[in-house]
């Protein structure tokens, strides 16, 4: 992606931010009485609500605040953040088949240079995966996804429409819940400028779950950008974290910590991230 200058705000927003991620990341993580966590006669079972919130493919109504600290990022290696809005709508198409429509709203701020920064809307994403409604211990779905050209400034995104196929696999045996999302996007020419985006995504995702409601997880994004110079394509990170769910009051919230380290990367990429995703679930 193109980098650059428009839109340049002053860091002070960046520190009502870091304040918000601390409060979400206390509210998801701080632990409730027994009241609060006990479920009522007409709830499902915290344990088997959290298994599904681990599954994609699940038809759950949920928005998901997702903050990606990006550390030591471009030549002068400074923070770059994205808050991506997540919010999840499930269809149903009769009794065996759902559609899980998923959107991605990426609010990003980006440094330039040593000293300033540009804040704005990124480029918005949406996919739709048709899947079985029947629930198994092997789970798959497919759609297409499209990328929408509402990026604010050439550092947050192509600002071009895109389209690609997406595919995700699901496993549930014991304790684990695994599977991979497959993506790959197109971008299209628009305004005199050639396709930018020639991507593939890759994500492997693993939970181990404990008791009470907590598990160990990770969920590390390998993308190749095709088009961009050999030997700056391919971004791959390794990482762990935790993943917690808890009720409080009539609310389930969910909430996942993990950090990564990228392993393989281009120069301008960060050296490691701290992903934290928060958000409310209504089963």
């Amino acid at each position: 992606m193109r980098r650059g200058g428009a839109g340049i705000v002053a860091s002070r927003p960046l520190a009502a931010l870091l304040l918000s991620l601390v409060v979400l990341a206390w509210l998801g993580f701080a632990p409730t009485t027994g009241v609060a966590q006990a479920p009522k006669p007409t709830q499902e079972p915290i344990a088997t609500l959290m298994r599904r919130t681990q599954d994609p493919l699940e038809d759950l109504l949920a928005f998901y605040i997702q903050n990606n600290f990006n550390f030591r990022t471009g030549g002068a290696e400074r923070l770059r953040m994205v808050i991506n809005l997540q919010p999840v709508l499930p269809f149903s198409l009769g009794p065996r088949l759902h559609l899980i429509n998923r959107w991605n709203i990426p609010m990003v701020n980006h440094p330039i240079g040593t000293a300033v920064r540009a804040f704005g809307v990124g480029d918005v994403s949406s996919t739709w995966t048709l899947t079985p409604a029947r629930a198994r211990s092997f789970r798959y779905g497919i759609g297409p996804t499209l990328v929408f050209p509402t990026a604010q400034d050439p550092g947050f995104g192509v600002k071009q429409w895109g389209l690609g196929p997406s595919a995700i696999l699901v496993a549930s045996p014991g304790r684990f819940t695994f599977g991979v999302v497959l993506t790959h996007l197109w971008s299209f020419a628009q305004g005199g400028r050639p396709a930018e985006l020639n991507l593939s995504a890759l994500q492997p995702f693993i939970f181990y779950n404990f008791a009470k409601a907590w598990a160990l997880t990770s969920a590390p994004l390998i993308e190749a950008l095709w088009n961009a110079p050999r030997g700056s394509r391919v971004v791959v990170p390794i990482g762990l974290g935790i993943n917690r769910l808890t009720r409080i009051g009539e609310f389930t919230w969910s909430s996942n910590i993990t950090a990564y380290y990228n392993v393989v990367r281009p120069g301008d990429a960060p050296d490691w991230q701290l992903r934290m995703q928060n958000g409310f679930v209504f089963p």
